[in-house]
């Protein structure tokens, strides 16, 4: 499915370890499913946040060190598409 956007703007990160429930507030369904976490909510919330606000700092606001560390990457963090 990625590949429909479009690829000069887009970017899917995929964080090692968090699930479709962790990326919400609670992973209560993860639990009741047997499907435990690699990632506390607080270490997986973080990682999207890192990749989240420099991907909107670097494309909306043209932030330079934004980009770079978007370039760089992040530990755990798994990124495809433009950077």
């Amino acid at each position: 499915e990625f590949a429909r956007f479009p690829a000069e703007r887009s970017t899917l990160a995929m964080v090692s370890g968090l699930t479709h429930y962790g990326f919400t507030d609670a992973l209560t369904e993860d639990l009741r499913s047997g499907c435990l976490p690699q990632l506390s909510l607080e270490e997986g919330h973080r990682s999207l946040a890192d990749v989240v606000g420099n991907f909107l700092s670097a494309r909306m606001l043209g932030d330079a060190d934004a980009a770079a560390r978007l370039k760089a990457g992040f530990d755990g963090v798994q990124l495809e598409g433009a950077r």
